[in-house]
């Protein structure tokens, strides 16, 4: 019983630190952008006291927007990528004296 007690106070002491990192970190970027309000700043403590939701959100969001656009728009990357080549000569280029 002492040894889940303790568990459990750990536990809620790691939440509680990353929960104030989050904050910390959210509150300082709300003043680097001078976009500080009320509103923002509560959601900001929202943010902060759910951590994980907004973990896995943020997660979501950076692998949604890291995507390729050609991807979006179905085409795949491996056919954009490899086009079909041009010939030498439909190519500008500097032509060399004789």
């Amino acid at each position: 019983m002492t040894g889940a007690m303790i568990l459990m106070f750990l536990g809620a002491l790691l939440y509680g630190v990353v929960a104030l990192m989050f904050l910390a970190f959210s509150c300082a970027e709300l003043i680097d952008t001078n976009r500080s309000s009320r509103l923002r700043l509560a959601l900001a403590i929202g943010a902060a006291l759910v951590w994980p939701v907004a973990l896995v959100l943020a997660s979501v969001a950076a692998v949604l927007m890291a995507r390729p656009r050609a991807a979006v728009h179905g085409q795949s990357r491996t056919t954009a990528r490899h086009a079909p080549a041009q010939p030498a000569e439909g190519l500008p280029g500097k032509r060399i004296a004789a």
